[in-house]
Parts: structure tokens; C-alpha cells; sequence
């Protein structure tokens, strides 16, 4: 089964922004790993539905048919959470406690706040394309949620 970190490295009012990197075995490190794309999430409010970025932790996500969305892989097992998703969105206003990919991080002028400049993964079609490229047949992941942490000399 593919292995993806979703390493969290900005917690703000504008979202929670992270690195999203591919490896090859168990060991789960930086290291062995290359980042493919940038995530967006809510902002931390303690896992509330449809509010909150899910908890830090270890998930088994699964490619599901969306009536909506089309296919889109569903993260399964969330402490008092459902229907968590990883889809196309460029700021934490286009979300109700999922994930979104992005090829780049800056600013955009969403529809739902078109007065405001608001912190934002871009090209996130592209980026669900190409993550979607990447899992091939594959119809299961673990993906691993942490924090960002130096890494020790």
C-alpha cells in the first residue's frame, strides 16, 4: 500500500497549509520522501464537523465514486467525523473539513469573499490529476497527518 505524509507546517485563520510527499517504504521520513504537492485544510478548530482540519494521525484513505465530485479519495476513520474528502478547493472557504491538493501556494480573491485576499493552494485541478496519475490502479492509501518538525542535524 502507497504511503503519504501530510506534513502541517502553517496553522492560521486562513487554513492550515501543508507539504504533501510520496514514499517508498515504512520508515516514514523526509528523507526517502519528495513533496508533490502543497494540501489545504480548515483551520484547527478541535475536529468539529465540517469546521475544523481532522486530527493529526494515521488514516487508511479509499477511492470512492462521489455522486458530486466524481472520484475522490474518502479518509476513512475520523475520530466523530464522516465524508472527509480529498478534492480540488484553493482556500479553506471551498471546504467542509476536507483536504485539497495544490501545485503552489499564494493568494487568491475567492467568489465567496471576492473583497479579500486569501491564502490558497493553486493549480488544483492539475494537482488532482496528478495524484490521481500517481495512484494508478491503486484503490487504497495510509496517509500519515503530522506537524512539521525540524530535522535534526
Amino acid at each position: 500500500m502507497k504511503i503519504m505524509i501530510l506534513e502541517r507546517f502553517a496553522y492560521s485563520p486562513m487554513g492550515t497549509f501543508g507539504d504533501v510527499f510520496t514514499i517508498d517504504d515504512d520508515n516514514n521520513t523526509r528523507a526517502i520522501g519528495v513533496r508533490r504537492w502543497y494540501s489545504i485544510e480548515r483551520q484547527w478548530l478541535n475536529n468539529q464537523s465540517n469546521i475544523s482540519c481532522i486530527p493529526e494521525g494515521e488514516y487508511v484513505c479509499r477511492l470512492i465514486n462521489h455522486p458530486r465530485r466524481g472520484k475522490v479519495w474518502e479518509v476513512m476513520d475520523v475520530p466523530n467525523r464522516t465524508e472527509i474528502y480529498i478534492h480540488v478547493m484553493n482556500t479553506q472557504l471551498d471546504s467542509l473539513g476536507c483536504i485539497g491538493l495544490g501545485k503552489t501556494i499564494g493568494g487568491i480573491y475567492p467568489p465567496q469573499d471576492p473583497t479579500k485576499l486569501w491564502w490558497a493552494v493553486q493549480q488544483s485541478k492539475k494537482a488532482i490529476k496528478e495524484f490521481h496519475d500517481y495512484m494508478g490502479t491503486d484503490t487504497e492509501f495510509r496517509l500519515i497527518i503530522r506537524q512539521y518538525k525540524p530535522m535534526e542535524a
